[in-house]
């Protein structure tokens, strides 16, 4: 609708008007008090500068039709676009307030059951060493709280009198470990591995990166004069692999802030795949190569021989594919990759083949 129906309409409704003697309608400006301008329903006209220009019904004559017959201001439909319906969802608070107060009860009995299989390395020589799972679970648990490690000692020692770890490692002694390059492959075999109860029901995954900041910062000079011209804060960006349906982190890669992100979804990806279905893949343009397509193509392929292989085996049983609806015997399982991208150069001759199982079929976005 015309925003001047719905002005007129607002003037009509305060009443800023009146019938002249002569038959003409006396309306008051909304945005100048003290200015009047005079309407003709008659000959269709106003005297107000919009109507000068325009030649056309403003909002002083549509307030002098809306007062001049009341029932339109009930009549009159209001087509003006209502804001979006904000979708609710109903939540069971019983369920809800038991998860939030039990949390990091629940999250150390979980960390447990991770820590515990890590086997502790080898020592021949020196002063005894730390259980390596003990201060994975520390490590985990003081990033957990978001605190220093100082004040996650308390915690940490909590998790200790629960029978977590054996033994609650020093704050220094976390600090040291955590800047050891080879506790990054343990955490992120972690990190898989806690994803890894969720694979039979997420099948679509969403790739992105995100910037942290650190507390150093990098110091440039300025070359043409000689001296320090400013720092700037350290970033570290993190690149993660997530599941669509419950948000669960299925693999991780950490490099320095100026890593494309383009560079790393073919290990994201592998990294992913060992223990999922990728049926499919979201992805900004960040991310559009070449080599992903290939990656793509390659997870692909991983993807048909293992539901081959158990299609060849439900068929040896004479039972149904798990995969598809129809018998092991009849159909054969495979899982193409569709590219949407509007550039041909990115439409490799793999991904335009037809699967024979619809519902093994994925798409890279």
């Amino acid at each position: 609708m015309d925003a001047r129906v719905d002005r007129g309409r607002a003037i009509a409704a305060s009443k800023r008007l009146r019938q002249a003697p002569d038959g003409t309608w006396i309306v008051l400006s909304q945005s100048l008090p003290k200015t009047k301008y005079v309407v003709n329903l008659t000959a269709g006209t106003c005297s107000c500068p919009d109507f000068q220009e325009w030649e056309l019904d403003c909002k002083h004559i549509y307030a002098a039709r809306f007062f001049q017959t009341p029932a339109q201001l009930e009549l009159e439909p209001d087509d003006r676009k209502q804001p979006p319906v904000r979708v609710q969802y109903p939540q069971d608070w019983a369920a809800y307030n038991a998860a939030q107060i039990n949390e990091k009860d629940f999250f150390g009995l979980l960390l447990k059951g991770l820590c515990d299989p890590i086997a502790q390395p080898k020592q021949t020589n020196g002063r005894p060493r730390l259980q390596l799972g003990d201060v994975i679970h520390a490590s985990v648990m003081k990033v957990y709280t978001t605190m220093s490690g100082r004040r996650a000692s308390t915690d940490i020692r909590h998790c200790e009198a629960q029978g977590h770890i054996d033994h609650a490692p020093h704050h220094n002694s976390i600090s040291n470990y955590l800047c050891q390059p080879e506790l990054t492959p343990l955490l992120m075999a972690l990190i898989e591995q806690s994803a890894a109860p969720l694979k039979a029901i997420e099948s679509q995954f969403a790739v992105d990166a995100t910037g942290f900041s650190t507390c150093v910062y990098d110091r440039w000079f300025d070359h043409k004069y000689g001296g320090e011209s400013g720092r700037k804060q350290r970033w570290i960006k993190c690149h993660a692999m997530v599941g669509t349906k419950t948000n669960i982190v299925t693999s991780v890669e950490v490099t320095e802030g100026h890593v494309a992100d383009t560079t790393q979804l073919p290990e994201l990806l592998r990294s992913t795949a060992k223990n999922f279905d990728v049926k499919e893949l979201s992805a900004d343009k960040a991310y559009l190569s070449i080599k992903n397509m290939s990656a793509s193509s390659a997870s692909s392929r991983s993807s048909r021989s293992s539901r081959t292989a158990r299609g060849r085996a439900a068929s040896a049983s004479g039972r149904r594919c798990g995969t598809c609806s129809g018998s092991s015997e009849t159909s054969s399982c495979s899982t193409t990759i569709g590219v949407r991208t509007s550039n041909p150069r990115f439409r490799p001759s793999s991904a335009s083949s037809a699967g024979a199982c619809a519902r093994s079929s994925s798409r890279l976005r």
